[in-house]
């Protein structure tokens, strides 16, 4: 005997297939974590260099400001010898010869300080914080730029760049 379906009748599963086909358009769960996971391990990876390229950036910038100060120095004595005076004896004296920003002390999260007399000056460059740069710079009229570890500023005694 041959068994016969009602015309009315669905064979089984073939409902089940057509309301879960509309939930297949999306993604599971698993799947967005997984997503998740694999975004939070790049930026773990990334944010720390990140920050290192920034306070290396800082530095680099510091190291040319006071390149910058050590040129400026030496045009402002080349213009002004011949009324007996030497170096510029603050960063405002050198006014027109660098820029505004370095002018007020503070740039790329270092603090510049300029300190000159008759026959010579210093600058240095310190790090406003830990998060702005790990070592500290100096220049003198001599041009050479000397650099010390941490959040102080070099002196003539650290060691040269």
């Amino acid at each position: 005997q041959i068994e016969s379906q009602a015309p009315d009748t669905v064979p089984p599963g073939k409902r089940e297939k057509e309301t879960i086909g509309m939930k297949d358009k999306g993604f599971t769960l698993i799947e967005l974590m997984i997503v998740i996971a694999i975004i939070a391990v790049i930026a773990a990876i990334a944010i720390p260099n990140l920050a290192a390229a920034r306070k290396s950036a800082n530095e680099t910038s510091a190291i040319a400001s006071l390149r910058t100060l050590s040129s400026a120095e030496t045009i402002y004595r080349e213009r002004l010898s011949s009324t007996n005076v030497s170096f510029a004896t603050t960063l405002g004296g050198l006014t027109n010869l660098i820029d505004g920003s370095l002018q007020t002390g503070a740039k790329s999260g270092f603090t510049f300080n300029l300190a000159g007399t008759t026959f010579s000056w210093t600058a240095d460059a310190a790090p406003q914080a830990t998060n702005t740069g790990n070592r500290g710079f100096f220049v003198d009229e001599s041009g050479l730029i000397r650099v010390a570890p941490g959040t102080a500023a070099a002196t003539v005694a650290s060691g040269a760049l």
